[in-house]
């Protein structure tokens, strides 16, 4: 029988899975993701929260799972719905009725700067600002690659926090870019525009920086 934190864990990924999927990823890569992301969220291995989504629902194989997250999300949750409670404590089925009660509901809702916020705080560690201007990101690396860092820092004549600051900087603009760009092509005008309106928002980012054609 499935306990709470295990039905917690499955309905995050589903969360989780709607929103990359909705971003233009395949629903496996989506999938994959989100089983990866929610491992982290909890500490734990892939294969804990892979196992809680296959085997511990009866299931064969991933295949039978991301098929019954395909009819959810083209509007059919019975069976999905259906399986969860039949393996889940019946304790736990009004959590399950929450997510999946109506288009208002947590099971459609995808909040990106809360995620990215859970996800940088379990990879990075603490992120503390630096006035307003900069952060301190710590990270682990391994030794060979810190040797090879020192060696091209102080070939360019700069410490190895103004190479990296540097380096990191101009990779996360040509990924950050690439990901805007990816995200846009695969949502409508309107949001677009509220995407668009986030970012600026949230991320600081100006409005003219990213420039969109519609379909």
């Amino acid at each position: 029988m499935l306990e709470r934190k295990t039905v917690e864990q499955i309905l995050e990924v589903l969360k989780i899975v709607r929103g990359h999927y909705a971003a233009g990823l395949s629903l496996i890569k989506a999938y994959q993701k989100s089983v990866a992301e929610v491992a982290t969220l909890y500490d734990v291995r892939y294969q804990t929260i892979a196992d809680g989504c296959r085997r511990r629902l009866g299931l064969k194989d991933r295949d039978q799972f991301v098929e019954l997250i395909n009819r959810w999300l083209n509007g059919d949750s019975t069976r999905l719905i259906a399986l969860i409670k039949k393996e889940a404590d019946k304790r736990v089925h009004p959590t399950i009725d929450t997510f999946f009660g109506g288009s208002e509901t947590v099971a459609n809702q995808f909040d990106l700067r809360e995620h990215v916020k859970k996800i940088e705080a379990k990879t990075f560690g603490v992120v503390r600002p630096i006035g307003s201007e900069s952060a301190i990101l710590s990270c682990r690396v391994d030794r060979e690659v810190a040797q090879r860092i020192e060696i091209l820092s102080g070939s360019c004549g700069k410490s190895v926090g103004e190479w990296l600051s540097e380096r990191v900087r101009s990779i996360v603009e040509s990924d950050y870019r690439e990901y805007i760009e990816q995200t846009l092509r695969n949502m409508s005008s309107s949001e677009k525009r509220r995407f668009i309106e986030f970012l600026g928002r949230e991320i600081s980012l100006p409005k003219d920086d990213v420039s969109y054609t519609d379909r």
